[in-house]
């Protein structure tokens, strides 16, 4: 048993001898899905994201409650996806940018996030509904930080995959939603 205890004792000195092993980067946290539940998860927040796209009417006079309330709803499906998931540390950066632009999304709407607490852009609708041409310029403000936010999400999402080869449909799927969403507010009269 001293031979042991001896061999045990050597092997302590030569590891506290030995040079320093730098220690390995912890592993990613996968997406708390697997890629191809990841990717039916993204499929399906695309067809819900271009219903409401389709449901914005193609001028703001008479319709700013409606194009607000689809951008609206449009971040909160993203987001609602962001908090049902898992992502790896690595992807903090990213999660903390489209958090930003949300928050950007949300100042486009100017004080009037402070008014009644009925949501933001209901309370928006309130003070402009007598105006709609006067409010056009912001309405289309709001539409393109919601484009900003989404198109931050969907980058987030992408990095989600394990490799790059599995994201593939759902880059050229997102971008393509992406640019027709921003032509779409683009081509609303100012």
């Amino acid at each position: 048993m001293t031979a042991a205890l001896k061999l045990h004792r050597d092997d302590d000195d030569a590891d506290a001898l030995a040079p320093s092993r730098p220690k390995p980067p912890p592993a990613p946290v996968a997406p708390t899905m697997p890629p191809a539940e990841w990717n039916a998860t993204l499929v399906a927040l695309l067809a819900r994201l271009e219903d409401r796209r389709g449901r914005i009417p193609a001028r703001v006079r008479g319709h700013a409650a409606a194009i607000l309330d689809a951008v609206e709803g449009m971040v909160a499906d993203c987001e609602a996806v962001t908090a049902d998931a898992t992502f790896a540390t690595d992807l903090n950066d990213l999660q903390a940018e489209a958090l930003a632009k949300a928050g950007a999304f949300l100042m486009a709407t100017g004080d009037s996030r402070q008014a009644a607490p009925v949501g933001v852009f209901r309370s928006l609708w309130s003070k402009v509904r007598t105006r709609d041409d006067a409010a056009a310029p912001q309405i289309r403000a709001c539409a393109l930080a919601a484009c900003e936010t989404l198109s931050a999400y969907f980058t987030l999402f992408t990095r989600a995959f394990p490799k790059s080869a599995l994201a593939r449909d759902w880059v050229e799927a997102a971008s393509a939603f992406l640019g027709e969403f921003n032509t779409q507010i683009r081509d609303l009269p100012e």
